[in-house]
């Protein structure tokens, strides 16, 4: 069990893509509107997995390859550690599947609307890009 390990506020990157957008705004609006969870997503044309309102900041839905979804979550989560707190005697949760639609419940789900460039980093070529992105931090 690494809830022990966290910070109370902590950032969680998908390992599989890059987000290429700056990360200090990121954070600052994440204090700056006393988020407990915090998602970058985009907009997408293909149905999406995010029901954003961009009025409220929320998410209302959180739903893979649905056409009432015109926003993607794309690998950039920032949460309070106490959001895990009623998980830890939980063999297996899902962050999609538990997580967010407990947060999405009681409307503590955000979302930080992107435009920013996303790399998949399973290319030679992205990951080259990656590697000369992550060196400019």
């Amino acid at each position: 069990n690494a809830y022990t390990l966290l910070e109370d506020n902590f950032i969680v990157i998908n390992v599989d893509n890059i987000w290429m957008g700056k990360y200090k705004p990121l954070i600052e609006y994440y204090y700056r509107i006393n988020a407990q969870a915090l998602i970058v997503i985009r907009s997408v044309k293909n149905p999406g997995n995010t029901l954003f309102n961009p009025k409220s900041s929320k998410i209302d839905h959180y739903a893979r390859n649905s056409p009432d979804c015109k926003y993607e979550d794309i690998g950039v989560k920032i949460f309070n550690k106490s959001i895990f707190a009623g998980y830890l005697n939980k063999n297996r949760i899902s962050l999609e599947d538990d997580i967010y639609i407990s947060l999405i419940k009681d409307r503590k789900l955000n979302g930080f609307l992107s435009n920013d460039r996303i790399l998949d980093i399973g290319t030679f070529e992205n990951l080259k890009l990656t590697k000369q992105y992550i060196s400019s931090l």
